[in-house]
């Protein structure tokens, strides 16, 4: 209904031979779009019905339009005196309605299509009253079948409708009682003979808040208290909640419960934190330098426990940490200091720092932060960070001194004649090109900061 020239709605008196004119002109196109009325789609087949969401139910098209729900003992109000609410997925022919049966007068069902965010909009089913089925609490009312109308459905008069006779299966209470394993901040144990859980943290690693991640058996009820004592153990205070920040200072009681409320085990959970990164082994000759520099917070680990020794470290990393180790307040660095650099950079204000302190530079007015550092970057960075003076005649020149350029020359030989960076001693080369591994950033920064 509206006519638009030049991406511009046209005045409504905009003449239709000008329009014309325009498209014999080629300056214009017309298009024409026509709305049809399809006919009604006559399908009324529950196609398919499943429980992708929630593996613990079971559904079952029978014969006869009979569809079996078996849910876990737990699941019945009767048995666990709370409401357990699933969701189903549902398909039935296109354009189709699926409705309840019931007192409801043809309650409205949602399928979750199988897809978790879709499951607060679909109907959310629960079993009460003996085995009976119920749609959005009490809100649906009792689903004693489910209907399905074609699209072209009126009632007594045409269209297709097709019934679905729901039975409820209870299934046996499950009987396990076993604590599987116990995980948090990346590390896992299971149980000893003891029903002991001795847990060891990563290095670095805070024992409080800590979120577990607690493997049980199949529909058993899990509890995690202080307390040794069953009765103070099994109260609804100490459910497990796995969004909860547990103190693992002391050591916890894990009572799981089975589904059948008859069987239980109690747990001691012991936790420690390990005194090194597993990939940092004592014999090796950052060894100390690592764990100085990890324990003064100015280095973390790549991942839980793991360094990564051999790694590179990147130039906007690199200036993270001597932005930590000059104790900078990165709420005073807000703007980016280089435009390959987002404000919102974990690493933003530390950067801006360090160009601010003259510590640093880039290259083209870039800085590069995601490059991996080079030794010679890191010398430049060091002796303007830590005061260390430059050296332009040095007594003892490197084998490939030709190789390090001459920005960095002094640079170099400054951070060799402090004994912050020494190169490869038995072939006097300093490798000036290569790229700085993380043990060599960790041993350089103990040694000029430490």
């Amino acid at each position: 209904e509206q006519v638009y020239v030049d991406g511009q709605v046209a005045n409504n008196n905009f003449h239709k031979a000008d329009l014309q004119k325009l498209v014999a002109d080629k300056k214009a196109a017309a298009y024409y779009v026509y709305g049809v009325h399809a006919a009604p789609k006559t399908g009324a087949d529950l196609v398919s019905i499943e429980s992708t969401l929630d593996e613990n139910i079971d559904v079952t098209m029978k014969a006869n339009n009979v569809i079996e729900i078996a849910v876990p003992y737990s699941y019945e109000k009767d048995n666990s005196n709370e409401d357990v609410f699933f969701t189903l997925n549902f398909r039935a022919d296109a354009m189709a309605t699926v409705r309840a049966n019931n007192e409801s007068n043809g309650y409205l069902l949602e399928s979750d299509l199988g897809n978790p965010d879709n499951a607060e909009d679909a109907t959310q089913f629960n079993v009460a009253n003996g085995k009976k089925l119920y749609a959005d609490g009490r809100t649906g009312g009792q689903v004693n079948s489910i209907i399905v109308t074609s699209e072209d459905y009126v009632a007594n008069e045409s269209g297709k409708k097709n019934e679905y006779t729901i039975e409820i299966k209870v299934k046996e209470a499950e009987t396990g009682d076993d604590l599987l394993s116990v995980g948090a901040s990346g590390a896992t144990a299971t149980p000893d003979t003891n029903r002991d859980v001795n847990l060891t943290l990563p290095y670095g690693s805070t024992k409080y808040p800590v979120k577990l991640d607690i493997e049980a058996s199949k529909l058993a009820t899990v509890y995690v208290g202080t307390s040794s004592k069953i009765g103070e153990l099994k109260v609804d205070a100490n459910l497990y909640d796995p969004e909860k920040g547990y103190d693992l200072n002391s050591d916890l009681k894990i009572l799981v419960v089975a589904e059948n409320n008859q069987a239980q085990q109690v747990y001691t959970l012991k936790t420690t934190v390990a005194e090194n990164f597993f990939d940092v082994a004592k014999d090796q000759w950052y060894y100390d330098e690592v764990l100085k520099a990890a324990s003064n917070g100015w280095i973390n680990g790549t991942k839980p426990g793991y360094y990564e020794p051999n790694g590179t470290m990147t130039r906007g990393d690199f200036a993270l940490i001597i932005a930590r180790i000059k104790n900078y307040n990165p709420a005073l660095y807000t703007e980016s200091a280089f435009p390959d650099v987002e404000s919102t950079d974990y690493y933003s204000a530390a950067i801006a720092y360090c160009k601010e302190m003259g510590y640093l530079g880039g290259e083209n007015g870039y800085f590069n932060p995601n490059d991996p550092i080079t030794r010679e970057e890191m010398a430049k960075i060091i002796c303007n960070a830590a005061g260390v003076e430059q050296v332009t005649d040095p007594t003892s020149p490197y084998a490939d001194d030709d190789t390090i350029a001459e920005w960095a020359k002094g640079y170099v030989y400054g951070c060799q004649a402090a004994e912050i960076m020494m190169g490869d001693e038995s072939a006097n080369t300093f490798d000036a090109r290569s790229n700085a591994t993380r043990a060599e950033a960790a041993a350089v920064l103990v040694r000029a900061f430490a």
